[in-house]
């Protein structure tokens, strides 16, 4: 015999229960909010290399720095999908960056 608590229906979770998204049907895209994930590029002697602090393992290279940007985004959806159909949790974003002027 099963025990609910009261209130609860069918389908329903008690606060604090393990939620797992729900699959998407064949052929129909998951959509998704926005969000933003900072990036960091690096100049090197021949190229750009960019990361993302937030999901480690997501790093790309390009020739210039507006491809690099562009890869970056096309990895961070590919990693987002990943983690996602591996029912691995997606980090939020939560690095900032910013620029600061010194005496050089």
């Amino acid at each position: 015999m099963t025990t609910r608590a009261p209130g609860t229906d069918r389908g329903e979770r008690r606060l604090g229960a393990s939620r797992q998204p729900a699959a998407a049907s064949p052929g129909v895209p998951v959509l998704s909010l926005p969000v933003k994930y900072t990036i960091v590029i690096e100049k090197a002697p021949n190229n750009y290399a960019a990361y993302a602090p937030d999901l480690p393992g997501c790093v790309t290279t390009a020739a210039t720095r507006e491809e690099v940007v562009e890869l970056m985004r096309e990895a961070i959806e590919f990693h987002l999908e990943g983690l996602r159909r591996d029912g691995d949790p997606v980090p939020p974003p939560r690095t900032t960056a910013a620029q600061i002027d010194v005496a050089a």
